[in-house]
C-alpha cells in the first residue's frame, strides 16, 4: 500500500511538471498576432518583437508576458490589453533583468490604444527616446486610454527610467499607481504628456523613493497649446518625494491634490489654473514660478507647514514655502499659513509681480515675503508673521538685522503695492511690532498703501534697515506712499495673545472692516488689472468664506466681506 501512494504521488509530481513545461509559450523575435491566453502563460519573449500593422494582439486577463532580456515590443497595428480587477496582465522582467518596454509611433490604426488592469515591471531599459528610456512610449498615434494599472520597480539598487511618455497625442490616463524602489531615477519624467491635443489625468499616486536622484520631475506638462488640459486628484504616499513641472503650456488644470513631505510644482512659462490643492508638511520648496506666468491663477490652495528656515548643508541654501521669480500669478482666496520659511518674491527669471487676492497669510517664520520686485495684495490679511536673527540650529553667518515681515531688498528695484489689507502683528527680527521693513537703501524701495490698516502710523509700522551701515533709516517720503490708511487697531478681541478676530463683526464670523475702496472698483487699480490680465470681475466674485466679495457697491478692507450688512465696523478713534 505504501509502496502504491508513493508510486501516485511520484506520478503526480511528474505530470504537474510536464503540465507546467507544457503551460508556457515561447515567443521568438519577429512579428506577433493572434491571442495571448492565459492558460498559455508565461508568454517568455526571447527577442524584440512587432505587431504588424493591419493584425491585432489580444491579450487576455490574467496573461504573464516576460521578457528574457532587454527586448521590447513595437506596435504598428493593434494590441489589446484588458485586464480585470484582481485579474491584472502582467508584462515584466526575467529574475534580474530588464526589459524595453512598448512603443506606438505614427500607429494610424482605427483602434483606441487601451491598457487596463496592467501591471508593468522593471523596465530599465525601455523604449529610448533620446537619452530617456519609457516602459510606454506613445506618439504621433490614436487616443490612449491607460487605466487601473500599476507601474512598478522592484530593484533598489539599479537606475529606472521613466514610465509613460505621450507625445502629440490625446490620452486619459486614470486610476494609476507610480511604485519604485530605485535609487535613482534616469528619466526626464515618470509621466510625461508632450505636446498634447487634450489629455485628463486623474487619480494618480506617487510612490517614489525620497532619496532618489532624478534627472527631472516625475510629472511633466510641456507645450500644451490645446483647449483643456485636466490633471485631478494628484498625491505622494507617505513620506514619499513627488515633483511635478508645467512648461510652456496654457489651458492646463490642476485640481483637487493633496502634495506632501518632499513634493513640489514648477511652473514655467505657462497659464494654468490650480484649484483646491493643498500642499502640506512639506519640507522643500512647495511652490516654483519662473518667467511669464501671467494669467496663472491658484486658487483655494492652502500653504501650510511648508519650507525650512534651518539651512540644507548639502546644498548651503534654505528652503522658502513658494518661490516666486516670475510675472504673476495670482493667488486667490489661499490660506498661506504656519510655514517655517515663507515666500520669496524675486526677480532673477521674471518680472517679480504675483497677485494676492482676499489671501490670509499669517503666523510665517524666517522672512514671511521676502520681497525683490513688484507684487501686489489685494484685500488680503497678512497676521501674526515674525522673523529671526539666526535660527538655533543655523551657525553661519546672517545680517544683523535680517528683514522684517514685509522686506523689500536692494538687488533690484523694489516696489510692492497694498490695498484694502490688514498688517497686523507683524515682528522684524529685533521683536518690534514692525509690518514693512525697507531693506537695502533709501532709493531703491518704495511701498504703496492704499485702505489700508498698518499697526502703526507711517513711521512706526514702516522701518527701513541700511545692510551697508548696519543701522536704521528714516524713510524717505517719496518713497512711500500711504493714501487713506491708518493704524488705530479696529477693535481685535485681543492682540496680546494674537487673536485677531474682531469684537464687533455685524454678525459675520470672520474679520471685515467697512469700508475699503468704493466707487466702480472696475475702472480703478487693481481691480482693472484683475480683469484684463486674469479674467475676474471683483463684483462677481466671492471672499475667503465664500460670502459675495462686494456688498453695496463697497469692497471690505480684508480676506472678508461683511455680509451685507449696511453697519460700518469703524476704527477705535475715528
Amino acid at each position: 500500500m505504501k509502496f502504491q501512494i508513493k508510486t501516485i504521488l511520484l506520478f503526480m509530481s511528474f505530470f504537474l511538471s510536464k503540465l507546467e513545461l507544457v503551460s508556457q509559450s515561447i515567443i521568438s523575435p519577429g512579428y506577433v498576432s493572434g491571442t495571448w491566453t492565459k492558460s498559455s502563460s508565461p508568454y517568455k519573449v526571447t527577442g524584440d518583437v512587432t505587431v504588424p500593422k493591419d493584425s491585432i494582439l489580444t491579450i487576455e486577463p490574467g496573461t504573464l508576458i516576460e521578457f528574457q532580456d532587454n527586448y521590447g515590443i513595437k506596435v504598428d497595428g493593434i494590441l489589446k490589453a484588458d485586464g480585470k480587477l484582481g485579474d491584472s496582465i502582467v508584462f515584466k522582467a526575467a529574475s534580474s533583468k530588464a526589459w524595453a518596454g512598448i512603443n506606438f509611433v505614427n500607429n494610424s490604426q482605427s483602434d483606441t490604444i487601451r491598457f487596463k488592469y496592467c501591471k508593468f515591471e522593471n523596465y530599465k531599459n525601455g523604449y529610448k527616446f533620446g537619452i530617456v528610456n519609457y516602459a510606454l512610449y506613445i506618439k504621433n498615434s490614436n487616443p490612449v486610454t491607460i487605466s487601473n494599472c500599476l507601474f512598478n520597480y522592484t530593484y533598489s539598487d539599479d537606475k529606472q527610467c521613466g514610465s509613460i511618455y505621450i507625445l502629440k497625442n490625446v490620452a486619459f490616463v486614470t486610476d494609476v499607481y507610480f511604485k519604485s524602489k530605485a535609487n535613482f531615477i534616469n528619466s526626464i519624467a515618470t509621466l510625461r504628456v508632450d505636446s498634447a491635443i487634450y489629455f485628463e489625468l486623474r487619480r494618480l499616486e506617487f510612490d517614489i523613493p525620497e532619496n532618489a536622484g532624478k534627472n527631472g520631475p516625475d510629472l511633466v506638462i510641456a507645450n500644451f497649446n490645446g483647449l483643456k488640459g485636466i490633471i485631478s486628484d494628484i498625491s505622494n504616499k507617505g513620506k514619499t518625494s513627488f515633483v511635478m513641472g508645467i512648461q510652456d503650456s496654457k489651458n492646463v488644470e490642476l485640481l483637487n491634490s493633496t502634495l506632501q513631505y518632499k513634493s513640489s510644482l514648477g511652473i514655467r512659462k505657462s497659464k494654468c489654473y490650480v484649484k483646491n490643492v493643498h500642499f502640506e508638511n512639506i519640507f522643500i520648496t512647495a511652490i516654483k514660478t519662473f518667467d511669464n506666468c501671467t494669467g496663472t491663477i491658484f486658487e483655494n490652495c492652502e500653504i501650510r507647514n511648508c519650507g525650512s528656515n534651518v539651512r540644507d548643508i548639502q546644498w548651503n541654501m534654505r528652503y522658502m514655502a513658494m518661490d516666486l521669480q516670475s510675472s504673476g500669478p495670482l493667488f486667490k482666496n489661499c490660506r498661506i499659513t504656519d510655514n517655517d520659511a515663507g515666500m520669496i518674491i524675486s526677480q532673477q527669471y521674471g518680472a517679480g509681480t504675483p497677485v494676492f487676492l482676499n489671501c490670509e497669510i499669517s503666523n510665517n517664520v524666517y522672512y514671511p515675503i521676502y520681497i525683490e520686485g513688484f507684487p501686489t495684495f489685494i484685500n488680503c490679511n497678512i497676521l501674526s508673521n515674525s522673523t529671526f536673527l539666526r535660527h538655533p540650529g543655523d551657525t553661519l553667518r546672517v545680517l544683523p538685522y535680517s528683514g522684517g515681515v514685509i522686506v523689500a531688498t536692494e538687488f533690484y528695484p523694489s516696489r510692492p503695492y497694498f490695498y484694502n489689507t490688514i498688517l497686523w502683528g507683524n515682528r522684524d527680527s529685533l521683536g518690534n511690532e514692525n509690518s514693512i521693513v525697507f531693506y537695502g537703501n533709501n532709493t531703491t524701495v518704495k511701498a504703496d498703501l492704499k485702505n489700508c490698516i498698518l499697526q502703526g502710523d507711517s513711521s512706526k509700522g514702516i522701518v527701513g534697515y541700511d545692510e551697508n551701515a548696519y543701522k536704521k533709516f528714516q524713510i524717505n517720503p517719496n518713497y512711500l506712499s500711504y493714501i487713506n490708511s491708518s493704524g488705530i487697531p479696529p477693535g481685535f478681541k485681543d492682540s496680546s495673545t494674537g487673536d485677531y478676530s474682531l469684537t464687533n463683526t455685524c454678525s459675520q464670523t470672520a474679520y471685515a472692516i467697512n469700508r475699503g475702496q468704493q466707487g466702480n472698483l472696475l475702472t480703478q487699480y487693481p481691480f482693472s488689472m484683475l480683469k484684463s490680465q486674469y479674467g475676474i470681475d471683483i463684483y462677481n466674485s466671492t471672499d475667503l468664506a465664500g460670502n459675495p466679495r462686494v456688498m453695496d457697491d463697497t469692497i471690505d478692507i480684508g480676506c472678508y466681506e461683511s455680509s451685507g450688512t449696511k453697519k460700518a465696523l469703524t476704527l477705535r478713534g475715528s
